[in-house]
């Protein structure tokens, strides 16, 4: 059994010296053409063929990658053109916004120097500022709607806005021009005795 033993290892160190030779020649130069040959076809045919398809692989790749970068480029601009149009459209809905907010304002401060001009108040003015402008309350067209009972209640907390009630023209009991009326027809009566000295 020694034997066989020995010749087992024996046949072993040719297998492993003929694995390690080959390895050896690959990294001498030779190419996998030259270690298989196709029939019909040399050698120098398929290294031709080989540095033709290697040619044309180097020639996709350039194409990919040149097409990879114009679709990049492609989504760059997109993305700034949709950046841009987004930013634009937020600046339109601001503006928007605002001459809203304008319009409002000025059919409110119409509203309230109207309303103002039938409770004689004092200054129109005066009335809009004072007014909470946070509880007014618009309709559908953006128009405000209780502007009349706000105003009422505001002249009623501040009396002082209110013209102070003057005679129709045609009075008789008008004083206009000459001071102040008499208290009692007895003051009356004294003072025109006095000014035409009756007695």
């Amino acid at each position: 059994m020694a034997e066989v033993t020995t010749a087992q290892a024996a046949t072993a160190n040719d297998q492993a010296s003929q694995t390690t030779s080959q390895p050896d020649s690959a990294q001498a130069g030779t190419t996998a053409a030259d270690q298989a040959s196709i029939p019909g076809r040399s050698a120098a045919d398929i290294e031709r063929e080989l540095k033709e398809v290697r040619a044309e692989a180097a020639k996709y790749r350039t194409a990919q990658r040149d097409l990879e970068a114009r679709l990049k480029k492609y989504d760059d601009d997109k993305l700034s053109d949709t950046d841009r149009l987004s930013k634009a459209a937020q600046e339109s809905e601001k503006k928007a916004f605002e001459a809203e907010s304008r319009l409002q304002e000025a059919l409110l401060r119409i509203a309230v120097e109207r309303e103002a001009r039938k409770l004689n108040v004092v200054d129109e003015d005066a009335a809009y500022r004072l007014l909470d402008i946070s509880t007014v309350e618009y309709d559908d067209q953006g128009k405000p709607r209780n502007v009349e009972s706000l105003l009422k209640t505001l002249v009623k907390d501040k009396p002082y806005l209110i013209k102070a009630a003057t005679p129709p023209p045609g009075d008789v009991n008008s004083q206009q021009g000459r001071g102040s009326a008499p208290a009692d027809d007895q003051a009356v009566i004294a003072d025109v005795k006095k000014r035409f000295r009756l007695g």
